[in-house]
């Protein structure tokens, strides 16, 4: 037998590794079984082969032809699933195949076998049809509009189309040893590639390829060397080949995975410079972001620091809501994005990101969406994968990184790198995932300090409050009660004026003094079960009448008779505050509207399966007071509740500070969402009083 035939049972070998290794993943998908497929039916057809030329066995041939047969037409399937839908395959290389292919395997079991030309005319037509499917590869490689696409398909097909060149030529020129040699590395390098692309779930450009061909190689060569020096040890003693074989395969097992991790990280550092650089940049971020201690901060160098890589189109970080309906941009680099991921129109994205708090990758979604479309029947709307695809495309988006804050999406990474020459790989995205896991630790112990700055903050204030009270206080008591005295009446108009000033802004800083205090101090009210609407009502009727004409109040209840527990007077505090809030950001006068809601109605408003940090299944009730006047700037939103912040000339910014705290001392919770040129909306929402407390 010629010796160059032993290189297809090197390939066989190789083949069978490759088959055996992506059969034992767990959850396969369409893809990797179909390259399985792919790598076994190749396995066998070279096997076959090689039996052939051993034995000159004529039934090893005509078996070995049978499977090659449909060959071209499986790769075509597995090619397929690299592609997205609008770059599909030529039709007619499907036709061609589905017509011939079940022809030629009958012919096989006829006379017609015996005769030379006919196998030849086979084995002419499985190499036909793999050269014109790499060519039609290359094709829609020179077609596609995108560059990393473009290099990873032109890549593929050249490896397809030498393969089949070197297998063509080598069943021509048998003597030719070299040839054998070049025809089985070629075929072996399209194998690798198809399985490494299967793993890495998308086709690998020339760097990636190169990176983990290398990688392979050395570690080959590694344990070729092991085995080499004991065979060399062994070869006058032969009774010793059982145990030195086993000692050195437990060798090489304990030693193999910190070889390739250190092989892999050797190549990254070394070899593959624009990855290496993207990684050390990403790890150098990852140190620096634990040390930072202002999530502004945090997030907007995280943007500067992956759109500077030059690796992406565009960076951009998504801030959930403060009335959890939607995401709106935080902070944005390079291409234009939409301002918000809302639950109308990206509801299956939320919902998924939510659920499974992992990344996702468009890529990724349009495989297997290519693969679920032909399990979709005629007219049954669009699959979820389909509904996410649609949402990444508006929002300019190729993946999407989850950043969880007390078990919640609170914000999510949008990168663009499509269009790019040198997209994100595996190990770059993989780099990006850490990051954004750091992230959010650091977010979240950044919550924890801010937790307890305020806490802090408000022990400050307390004792700040009690010298307030006694230094403040007292000399205001005074000054009002000395201007009293005098009698505006008794004196000259301009005088008069001048009197009337001072009890005025003397009476306003007692009432700052008031909230002041009213804030620092903890709540001592008493809590009693009442009639929602009733409360409602009465604060809107006892109002109204002291209210300019130009202001009109528009209250509905559709929760029905809703029994909460409350304080009343704080409560009706928090109202009136609200509505008066709501007035001063309508100056031309209009309308406020003041709803009650059940928590079914609540539920259609906003996700809370989605978004709720705990499933509380309690009912709950909602009184929505919204207004039509200048609304607030996002960037303004998230501090409306700090004390003394306030875009009023003359506010104190406490007034929605003191209701926030009054509403979660009973139990409830404040939320608020505001357009700029649209209004605002503030939401109290408590828990509903059940039947029995009621009674009691």
């Amino acid at each position: 037998m010629d010796p160059a035939f032993r290189f297809d049972l090197v390939i066989s070998i190789i083949s069978f590794s490759i088959a055996l290794s992506i059969s034992f993943r767990k959850n396969k998908d369409k893809q990797q079984t179909l390259v399985s497929m792919f790598s076994f039916l190749v396995a066998v057809v070279f096997l076959l082969k090689y039996a052939f030329f051993t034995s000159s066995t004529h039934i090893w041939l005509r078996i070995c032809l049978g499977l090659l047969i449909p060959l071209p037409l499986l790769l075509l399937f597995v090619i397929s699933t690299f592609l997205r839908e609008e770059d599909s395959l030529s039709i007619e290389l499907y036709t061609i195949q589905y017509i011939f292919a079940p022809i030629l395997i009958v012919g096989l079991s006829t006379p017609i076998f015996n005769n030379r030309e006919f196998v030849w005319f086979v084995i002419s037509y499985v190499y036909g049809m793999l050269l014109f499917t790499f060519l039609n590869l290359m094709y829609l490689g020179f077609r596609s509009s995108e560059p990393s696409l473009k290099r990873r398909l032109f890549l593929f097909a050249i490896i397809g189309v030498l393969t089949v060149i070197f297998s063509a030529t080598s069943l021509k020129i048998k003597e030719s040893l070299s040839l054998y040699g070049l025809n089985s590395m070629f075929a072996v390098i399209m194998l690798v590639y198809i399985s490494e692309s299967t793993l890495n779930t998308k086709l690998l450009d020339i760097q990636e390829f190169l990176s983990r061909i290398l990688v392979l190689v050395i570690i080959s060569v590694f344990i070729s060397i092991i085995y080499w020096i004991f065979v060399v040890l062994i070869a006058e003693r032969p009774l010793d080949m059982v145990l030195n074989s086993f000692a050195v395969s437990i060798a090489i097992a304990l030693l193999f995975e910190r070889f390739r991790e250190y092989i892999m990280k050797f190549i990254s550092t070394y070899i593959t410079a624009r990855t290496r650089d993207f990684i050390a940049g990403i790890k150098r971020l990852q140190k620096e972001i634990s040390s930072i201690i202002d999530a502004d901060i945090l997030l907007r160098r995280v943007v500067d620091e992956i759109f500077g890589s030059r690796k992406v189109l565009s960076c951009t970080f998504y801030i959930l809501s403060e009335d959890r309906t939607y995401y709106r941009i935080y902070y944005s680099r390079g291409q234009q994005n939409r301002d918000r991921i809302d639950n109308i129109n990206d509801r299956v994205l939320i919902e998924t990101i939510s659920e499974q708090r992992q990344v996702l990758i468009r890529e990724i979604l349009e495989k297997r969406y290519a693969q679920e479309i032909t399990a979709l029947e005629e007219g049954s709307g669009r699959s979820k994968t389909q509904e996410i695809l649609v949402s990444l495309e508006r929002l300019n988006s190729t993946m999407l990184f989850p950043i969880i804050v007390e078990n919640e999406v609170y914000y999510i990474l949008s990168i663009n790198d499509s269009g790019l020459a040198d997209t994100l790989n595996a190990e770059e995205i993989g780099a990006i995932m850490e990051l954004c896991e750091q992230i959010s630790i650091s977010l979240q112990n950044l919550k924890v300090f801010e937790g307890i700055k305020e806490r802090d903050r408000l022990a400050a204030l307390g004792e700040m409050a009690a010298g307030l009270a006694h230094e403040i206080r007292n000399p205001l008591g005074a000054i009002k009660g000395a201007a009293q005295y005098l009698n505006p009446a008794n004196l000259p108009s301009e005088e008069a004026e001048f009197l009337k000033i001072i009890i005025e802004e003397t009476d306003r800083l007692n009432r700052v003094l008031t909230q002041f205090l009213d804030y620092s101090r903890p709540y001592q009210g008493e809590l009693s079960v009442v009639n929602l609407d009733d409360v409602l009502r009465q604060i809107i009727r006892l109002y109204l009448p002291t209210q300019d004409e130009k202001y009109k109040c528009k209250y509905s209840n559709e929760a029905g008779n809703t029994y909460v527990r409350l304080d009343v007077e704080q409560f009706r505090q928090v109202i009136l505050n609200i509505i008066k809030n709501a007035q001063e950001a309508m100056p031309d006068g209009g309308v406020v509207d003041i709803r009650v809601l059940k928590d079914t109605q609540i539920k259609k408003k906003i996700l809370s399966s989605v978004f709720s940090r705990e499933r509380d299944t309690s009912d709950k009730v909602s009184i929505e007071i919204r207004d039509y006047g200048v609304g607030i700037d996002d960037k303004d939103l998230s501090k409306v509740f700090i004390p003394f912040f306030t875009t009023k000339k003359s506010g104190t910014g406490l007034g929605l500070a003191i209701s926030k705290k009054i509403i979660e001392s009973q139990n409830g919770r404040l939320e608020i969402s505001s357009k700029k040129g649209e209004g605002t909306t503030l939401r109290i929402i408590l828990p509903v009083v059940v039947g029995g407390e009621v009674q009691r």
